[in-house]
This record gives structure tokens, C-alpha cells and sequence, in this order.
């Protein structure tokens, strides 16, 4: 089964409520300020890649929840990053297994992008708490990018 938009962004939400304690809101309004960017890649029935990009907001509250730091903490500079990294990792687990379970699927590594990369057609955009911007899009076969 290919991966869907309704699969993506049931992951996307579900994942960030489980993992770290976010709850975003789905919307159509373009996140304008994306200053973080990563990727990781993933091979199967269908090979492709799954991006995220994200305000910085969005990468200091993702890390100061999956780190358990207070939301004033110098470290969250440095941390934001990695946290997305790591919310890109869990992600694309979660979402090959929805989709293809154990078929065979392997991730990459998640790596970090140039935040002006232009993101695949069709990408998802999310807020969370009404502030925070996360832009969400498989590239390759699945998602119609490259």
C-alpha cells in the first residue's frame, strides 16, 4: 500500500502526542519561517524519503519536550536539531510499518537539508499550540518528489 496523505498525517500526529507531548493542528497556510530542515531516507516495497522542516519554535519545544528541559534552557539552541532528527527517525519507522510492515522496509540516516530546499508538491503543514510551523512530505515514488 502507498503511502497516503491521510496515513502521513495520522503518523504525524500521532507521533508527536506520543513521543513529545505536542499536539499539532493540521493547516493550509504555508509555515514562511522554516529555518530547520532534515531527511531521511527509506527502501521497500516502495522507496522514498521523508521530510521535515520546522520553525525554530517548533525545534527549542520539540527538544524541551523530548529532553524533559525547561523551555528558558540555553542547550535548546543546540538540541533542536538533533530533536528533529530524532522525530524524523521515529516517524518514518512508524510509517513504513503502517504501510508496508515488515516487508523487507530499511531506514537511512536522518540527515539535515538546507532549509531553502523547495519541499516535494505535496507537502502537510501543521501548527502546534497555534505558533509552532512543521511542514511534513515524502519525496521519491510515494510522495511524487524527488
Amino acid at each position: 500500500m502507498p503511502v497516503t496523505e491521510t496515513m502521513l498525517r495520522d503518523v504525524v500526529m500521532r507521533t508527536l502526542s506520543d513521543s513529545a507531548f505536542m499536539f499539532p493542528s493540521p493547516t493550509e497556510s504555508p509555515i514562511a519561517d522554516v529555518e530547520l530542515r532534515v531527511r531521511i531516507t527509506f527502501e521497500g516495497p516502495e522507496p522514498g524519503a521523508l521530510e521535515l522542516g520546522a520553525s525554530t519554535g517548533f525545534g527549542r519545544a520539540l527538544a524541551a519536550n523530548l529532553l524533559g528541559l525547561e523551555a528558558d534552557d540555553p542547550e535548546l539552541d543546540s538540541a533542536s536539531e538533533g530533536a528533529l532528527l530524532e522525530l524524523s527517525n521515529i516517524m518514518a519507522g512508524l510509517l513504513v510499518e503502517e504501510a508496508w510492515g515488515s516487508a523487507g522496509c530499511r531506514l537511512g540516516i536522518p540527515a539535515t537539508l538546507d532549509p531553502t530546499t523547495p519541499f516535494p508538491a505535496q507537502a502537510q503543514t501543521f501548527l502546534v499550540d497555534d505558533e509552532f510551523g512543521l511542514v511534513v512530505a515524502i519525496a521519491g515514488p510515494t510522495g511524487g518528489g524527488a
